[in-house]
């Protein structure tokens, strides 16, 4: 029994948005309606949005039905409904019928439900007048997509020049800016606080979750729609233009060095795909043995939960792969990082602090490299057509910006050394020593201030604490570290004891290697319980004795709850 396989297509979104799918898909019914005996095939077809000028639905919807008519899916006497002869495409005339030859050729047959037309082998061959509307309907297609894409063209290029020339032009915005192209300001808030967050570490969906409660407009947000503002050059005011930016079309939201910062995180991540993080500690600790990360794992005791983790390598393989099957404590673990991470973030905030102006040179860098690739493009569109006016007029305004960037790195380049100088003078009463540490103070208090941020900023840093066994290693600075020991838990304190052992060391002054800053060496010991250190000691039995003297059912309260409820919660979250 011949079947029937239904072929719906339009080009634009914006057809979509209309009656077009539902007038086709009436029509398709309507013929089946008609030819009871004839039943719709699985092989039906839709291309919603694939030009049929440009031939993007053979890559498609209509290129699976060719397909199956080459593999015999599709068989001699079946029927391909279209609304009209230009659904199955607007091809240059030659190719159209070459294509239509194709499908006919395997007697399947054509149906154009709008004028109830069958294009047959057997009709082609013998009804010339049929052959000759067939022939007129496919020029007159073609013709008619030809003169609306030179339209358009030439309507693009006509904004593209107004734009230039610094005029207003109309074209669709993103969430942020009106029809206008400047900043709604409730909008762009939303945006901004966005992309703070995502700099901070945050992922896209936790950052939509955080905030929807104070903005409503975030409900009908994507994750991956969030990711899309975040690489829209309209932040910076630019229209992308199919690559030919064009700057000061719309009102900024960032500036330049924030935009390619944003860049170079979003590049990053997609390079290490990892699920999202819910530990403070997450990729920071990572076993000396095998260089794995450390797994964190939730158990419930005495209405709450402990958290506590191993090398992930161990868990997942065993022992031929990692023996390191040591078992830390979650509070343990921050203790040691609360007691190490400081320094590391200290200079972490200097650098930040005193690169200011390497991060515009950086800037100005990618800036240039964008441009750079823009002007090998049309190069190559000169090669071909070397007398198209316009792509010589953007290779001038091209080549004009790439001078004005040299010439601002080069002279950023300058003022850096010499502030270098100035810095290296010493002298308490510098200001530029005085602006670094006032810009590390406040960018160490904001880092500070945000979990996330926190460990994003350490991971940077280089920051590690690393396990092997009972021992925990923390790299403190250029020949300097920490060791921790768990040395048992005790259930009588419902504590950990945890021995730190600091070496000796010695790191002479830079302006003089005869004199240098000395620390002996040290053993301390601590008890930790869910509120981190409670009390310590050089020694271990006095550290016993002051938990004696402590109010136990006051201060030691058991291991899960503050801290083990909060990580509970952020797991809930992100279920």
């Amino acid at each position: 029994m011949p079947k029937a396989i239904s072929y719906i297509r339009f080009s634009s979104g914006r057809q979509g948005k209309g009656s077009t799918t539902e007038r086709q898909k009436a029509l398709i019914q309507q013929w089946l309606s008609d030819n009871p005996d004839i039943q719709l095939s699985h092989l039906s077809q839709e291309d919603l949005g694939k030009s049929g000028f440009r031939g993007d639905h053979l890559q498609h919807g209509l290129g699976r039905i060719l397909e199956a008519i080459e593999e015999d899916k599709i068989c001699p006497g079946d029927f391909i409904l279209v609304e009209a002869i230009d659904r199955i495409g607007r091809l240059e005339p030659f190719d159209m019928i070459s294509l239509i030859q194709d499908i006919v050729a395997k007697d399947v047959n054509i149906v154009t439900l709008e004028d109830q037309q069958t294009y047959s082998r057997n009709a082609l061959n013998n009804n010339f007048s049929s052959l000759y509307i067939l022939i007129g309907k496919i020029q007159q297609a073609h013709h008619y997509s030809k003169s609306l894409s030179n339209r358009l063209i030439a309507a693009y290029e006509a904004k593209r020049r107004k734009a230039r020339a610094g005029e207003d032009i109309r074209i669709i915005t993103p969430f942020w800016l009106d029809k206008e192209g400047s900043l709604i300001p409730e909008k762009a808030e939303i945006t901004k606080k966005c992309i703070d967050f995502y700099l901070k570490g945050y992922g896209t969906r936790k950052i939509i979750l955080m905030l929807l409660d104070d903005y409503e407009e975030l409900k009908g947000v994507h994750p991956t729609t969030l990711k899309r503002w975040f690489q829209h050059r309209a932040l910076i005011g630019e229209w992308e233009n199919k690559g030919d930016h064009i700057r000061n079309v719309f009102e900024p939201l960032i500036d330049h060095a924030t935009f390619y910062r944003l860049q170079k995180q979003i590049k990053e991540r997609a390079r290490v795909m990892s699920p999202e993080q819910t530990y403070d500690l997450s990729g920071l600790v990572k076993c000396s043995q095998c260089g794995s990360r450390y797994y964190y794992r939730r158990k419930y005791h005495n209405h709450g939960y402990i958290i506590y983790s191993n090398c992930s390598t161990y868990l997942k393989r065993g022992k031929p792969f990692c023996n390191n099957n040591k078992t830390w404590p979650y509070q343990v673990l921050m203790a040691i990082h609360d007691l190490t991470f400081d320094m590391h973030l200290g200079k972490a905030s200097f650098d930040y602090a005193e690169t200011g102006v390497a991060t515009e040179i950086e800037t100005l860098k990618s800036e240039r490299q964008e441009i750079s690739d823009q002007v090998d493009n049309l190069l190559e569109i000169l090669l071909i057509m070397p007398k198209q006016q316009n792509t010589v007029d953007k290779m001038t305004i091209l080549n004009n910006r790439m001078m004005e960037i040299d010439a601002k790195i080069y002279s950023l380049e300058s003022s850096l050394i010499k502030d270098e100088v100035v810095f290296d003078s010493d002298c308490k009463d510098n200001p530029y020593w005085y602006k670094l540490i006032k810009l590390a103070n406040d960018q160490q208090f904001d880092i500070v201030s945000d979990s996330i941020y926190l460990r994003e900023t350490l991971k940077k840093s280089a920051y590690e604490i690393l396990g092997n066994d009972d021992t925990m290693v923390v790299k403190t600075g250029p020949s300097n570290f920490v060791e921790f020991t768990l040395v048992r838990r005790s259930q009588k304190y419902a504590c950990y004891i945890v021995k730190r052992y600091t070496p000796a060391y010695s790191i002479p002054l830079a302006d003089d290697e005869s004199v240098d800053v000395s620390h002996k060496e040290e053993t301390v010991f601590f008890a930790v319980n869910y509120k981190g250190i409670i009390v310590s000691s050089s020694d271990e039995s006095r550290l016993l004795n002051e938990l004696e003297k402590r109010d136990g059912d006051a201060a030691l309260e058991y291991l899960f709850t503050e801290r083990a409820e909060l990580y509970d919660m952020k797991i809930k979250i992100n279920e």
